[in-house]
């Protein structure tokens, strides 16, 4: 016969307590995990959509001859889906303005669910002075 003292284990409460301290643990750890991947895909994502603004900043369309009309683009991109506006203006600090530059701005969207991502980027243009005809 055993002795009711003599018993080996652990009671159905200790067991459920632990179980439940195991899952609280692994909840935070998988939150974390989850919170890591997300800003990891963004940054991606984030990259992605910079070198294709990169590469439509320096295009031969943008890096034109005729730099006195005004230059409005836009261009969207099926794969990943992407919409750049390009956009020609002044320098918008008064010292810049008296030198031959341009101010070339691009700038993408897209849609990921829950709102509209945006990144822009900037390029500065010297444009230089029209060649005298020699005679």
């Amino acid at each position: 016969m055993t002795h009711p003292k003599n018993l080996n284990g652990f009671s159905l409460i200790e067991a459920t307590i632990a179980l439940a301290i195991i899952g609280i643990m692994l909840t935070t750890i998988f939150a974390l995990q989850q919170s890591a991947l997300k800003a990891s895909f963004g940054g991606a994502e984030k990259a992605e959509r910079i070198i294709l603004l990169k590469n439509a900043l320096y295009s031969p369309s943008i890096m034109r001859e005729n730099h006195d009309e005004e230059l409005k683009k836009e261009q969207q991109i099926k794969e990943p889906k992407t919409n750049i506006k390009i956009s020609q203006e002044k320098p918008p600090q008064e010292s810049l303005k008296k030198y031959p530059i341009e101010q070339i701005s691009a700038r993408a969207e897209w849609e990921r669910w829950p709102q509209t991502m945006h990144e822009a980027l900037t390029t500065m243009l010297f444009i230089p002075p029209k060649k005298e005809g020699t005679a």
